[in-house]
This record gives C-alpha cells, sequence and structure tokens, in this order.
C-alpha cells in the first residue's frame, strides 16, 4: 500500500515529455527573440530613411538642388513598403478590410507624389484637390478604425486605431503645406506646419522623460548588489539607445524646420551645412549602436514587451491568465457566452496519469441492467467519451479537470473543488495548485480548456 502511494506521488514524465518541455521552452524564446530584433530592425529602418530624406531635403535648400530628389526619394520609399504590405497579405487581401484600405491609401499617396513632382516646375497645376480627396478617405477610414474598435475593444485594434490617426495627421499636414504654396491659407509658415510642430513637441517630451531616468538608473546601478548590475546595464544601454532614437527627430529636424518656417517667409536663404553633418553623424552613431549591442538590445526590448503585455493584463479584470509548468503559456479566459468562438483553443499536455486503464464493461451487467431497478453499476455510470474517464476519486461522474502547473488530473468538477476548499494541492502529487481547469478530450494526450474552475 505504501509503494503504491510512493508511486502515486510521484509524477510520471517520460523523456517525451522532457523533449516536448525543452522544444516548446526555446521555441518561444526564439519567437520573442524574433520579436525583438523585428522591432530593433524597424526603429534603425526608420532613423535611416527619415534622416536620409532629412539630409537630401536640406541639400536641396543649402546646395540649390532640385526639390524632386527628396520626393522622389520618399516615393521609391513608400512603393517598397506597398509591396511588402502586397507580399504580406496576398492571401487574404481580398477578405482582409485593413488590407483593403492601406492599399488604396497608399497608392493615393504615391499619385500624390508623382503630383507634386510635377508641381515642383509647374505651379499652376491643381493638385489640391487630390489632397482633398486623400483627406476624405482617410477620414473613412478613422471612421472604420473606430467602429472596429467598438465591436472588438482588444490592444490591436487600439494600435491600429493610433496608425490610422498618425497618417491622418501626416495627409492633413501634407494638404495645409499644398493649400499654402497656392496661397489658400493666409497663415504664417511657422503655424502652416502645426502638426509637425505637435510631434516634434511630443518627441521632446519623451526626450526629456529619458533623459531624466538616464541618471536614476546610473545611480541605481551603482549602488546595487553584484548580482543585479548585469539586468540595470541592459536597462542602461536600453535608454541610452532610447534616447539616440528620439533625438533623431527632436534634435536636428526642430532646427531645420525652424529655420525652414524663417526662410520660407522671409525669403531669406539660409545655409544647413551643420545641420546636414550633424545629421549624418546622429544617423551613423545610431546604427553603430544598434548593431554593436544588438542582443543586449533585444534582451532589452523583450523586457519592454513584457511589461505592456503585464499592463494590459492588470488594466482588463475580466481576463484571467496564469502560467503553466509544462509550456509557460498563458491561458486566457473571458466570461462571455461565445468565448468559443472568440478565442482559440488552447491546449495543454499533460502526464499520462491523468488517464484511467480503460475498463471493460461486464456484458452481463449491460443485459441485466435494463431488467432490474436496481442502482447502475459504476462502469454503467461511466461515460466512454473517447478517452476521458470516470473519477477516480468518486466514480460516479466523468473526469473533466486538470490542476495547475503540475498538469495532473482525473477527478470531476465536484471532487476537485471540495478537495480544494479543504486542501489547495494536486490529489496526486500534493503539489500546490495555482488554478483548476475544465477540460474536455480533444486528441490523443490533449485536451481543451474550456472553463476555468478555481483560482488561488
Amino acid at each position: 500500500m505504501n509503494q503504491q502511494q510512493s508511486q502515486s506521488s510521484s509524477p510520471r514524465r517520460n523523456n517525451s515529455e522532457f523533449s516536448i518541455e525543452a522544444h516548446q521552452v526555446e521555441s518561444e524564446s526564439s519567437l520573442n527573440l524574433q520579436i525583438a530584433y523585428s522591432w530593433l530592425t524597424a526603429a534603425l529602418l526608420i532613423v535611416i530613411l527619415f534622416n536620409c530624406f532629412l539630409t537630401l531635403l536640406l541639400s536641396s535648400f543649402t546646395f540649390h538642388l532640385s526639390f524632386r530628389i527628396p520626393i522622389l526619394f520618399v516615393s521609391i520609399g513608400h512603393l517598397l513598403y506597398l509591396i511588402k504590405i502586397c507580399i504580406s497579405y496576398n492571401k487574404i487581401a481580398k477578405n482582409n478590410h485593413q488590407c483593403c484600405f492601406e492599399l488604396i491609401w497608399g497608392i493615393g499617396l504615391i499619385s500624390y507624389y508623382s503630383c507634386l513632382i510635377y508641381f515642383v516646375d509647374n505651379n499652376d497645376f491643381q493638385m489640391q484637390y487630390l489632397a482633398m480627396v486623400l483627406e476624405v478617405y482617410t477620414i473613412i477610414w478613422v471612421m472604420h478604425s473606430i467602429l472596429q474598435l467598438h465591436r472588438n475593444k482588444t490592444q490591436i485594434y487600439q494600435l491600429k486605431l493610433i496608425v490610422v490617426l498618425i497618417r491622418f495627421c501626416f495627409v492633413t499636414q501634407l494638404m495645409f503645406i499644398n493649400l499654402k504654396l497656392i496661397d489658400w491659407l493666409s497663415i504664417k509658415w511657422i503655424y502652416t506646419f502645426s502638426i509637425f510642430w505637435l510631434f516634434l513637441l511630443i518627441s521632446i517630451l519623451l526626450q526629456l522623460v529619458c533623459l531624466l531616468k538616464l541618471p536614476m538608473l546610473i545611480n541605481k546601478y551603482l549602488h546595487s548588489r553584484i548580482d543585479q548590475k548585469g539586468i540595470l546595464m541592459i536597462h542602461i544601454i536600453g535608454m541610452i539607445w532610447a534616447n539616440l532614437f528620439l533625438f533623431s527627430f527632436c534634435g536636428v529636424p526642430v532646427y531645420a524646420l525652424l529655420k525652414m518656417s524663417l526662410s520660407l517667409e522671409q525669403n531669406i536663404e539660409y545655409n544647413y551645412i551643420l545641420a546636414i553633418i550633424c545629421n549624418v553623424f546622429q544617423t551613423l552613431i545610431f546604427m553603430v549602436y544598434t548593431i554593436y549591442h544588438k542582443d543586449i538590445l533585444s534582451a532589452f526590448m523583450i523586457g519592454v514587451l513584457h511589461i505592456q503585455s503585464q499592463e494590459q493584463i492588470e488594466r482588463e479584470p475580466e481576463i484571467i491568465n496564469f502560467p503553466s509548468c509544462r509550456n509557460n503559456k498563458k491561458f486566457v479566459y473571458n466570461f462571455r457566452d461565445n468565448i468559443l468562438n472568440d478565442f482559440p483553443k488552447q491546449l495543454i499536455k499533460i502526464s499520462s496519469t491523468y488517464y484511467l486503464p480503460e475498463e471493460q464493461r461486464n456484458q452481463t451487467e449491460i443485459n441485466s441492467a435494463g431488467f432490474n431497478n436496481k442502482s447502475p453499476t459504476l462502469t454503467e455510470i461511466a461515460q466512454h467519451d473517447g478517452m476521458m474517464k470516470q473519477c477516480f476519486n468518486c466514480f460516479h461522474q466523468q473526469s473533466c479537470t486538470v490542476y495547475i502547473p503540475c498538469g495532473h488530473g482525473g477527478v470531476c468538477q465536484k471532487c476537485a473543488l471540495d478537495w480544494n476548499q479543504e486542501r489547495k494541492e494536486c490529489l496526486i502529487c500534493r503539489s500546490h495548485t495555482q488554478a483548476i481547469l475544465k477540460v474536455v478530450y480533444a486528441n490523443d494526450q490533449r485536451v481543451k480548456v474550456v472553463d476555468i474552475i478555481a483560482l488561488n
């Protein structure tokens, strides 16, 4: 008896389960690393492209070059982005409204750039109507994004709405510049760039926050223990990178936009050679710093994304999540009637102790059950639904629970709740339980999570 108890108290795990766990942890870490690298690559490309455009624009003012060069540069960059969108959405473009909106908006913006190239030497060309059409289309896109956010109040749709609003501001700024060039606006040039000034002001405020946070991290690093210095050094390197990134949008651009506004207003030519040199050196420093510290910055980016996901979870009390010991994935349950339609089925790998050996029904009991008015036998009560067996505690109901984080199961919901009220531990391995899941059988050694019946 003691030998059986000792065997049942230890979870049975074979080599295949350990290999599955190692593969899952490795795949999850590699996925996080890929996401971090993609964010770093996107930030690096944004800074390089923006500073290249700014350098070309300032060179046009300084060396009296054609303004078609920076406009053509932006057109080619946007065309390449549009090709990337087409490749990414080639399978779902027919039924994805977001993709259709983005493609049409991109085609309209490239058409506007083409007209702007022609407008440089032909000031009588009436291109303001195309800007107005693009503005109306962007407003429709904003209204559609707001409607989508109202239907699906998730973080993804919030980010999509923010991106669309930024594009709306960009198109509005282009229309203001166009109307000022044809004298439809009677305001000064410094006010014409009001939307650009707003974004620059936001960048300056973020820059000040990062600059104030950097000495605090350095002071904390100098007074910390040895085991904490590694993590703090990652934060310091990441904060320096964030300052360099923000300085790309609030350093030289502020100086250049201010002098450009005065130049257009007073018809005075300014020299932008110093701004061009600073812009080139700042871009090179940011590139070298990002490439040299790419591994540390990826760890910093993973930490930032993890903090954002945790804050999102805390803001939504109706969503519950907890880790599993098998793959450290989050099981998300939303208390709505249509949960099975809105959320994908989360699958977990559980140990072989969940499934009891299948009991063969006695044919004599089956034949005599219809003639006798006695209480049904245990094997008659058991529901043979796939691999889900009867509860090994009461033998009256079907087993439908799994303990988290150990992954054991084999008892019904009533027995699991009764035992959880007395002792918050697993019936098999006696380890502390964080939650109890209600499951249904899916396939071999896997179950679907359909409910969370207890949280400890």
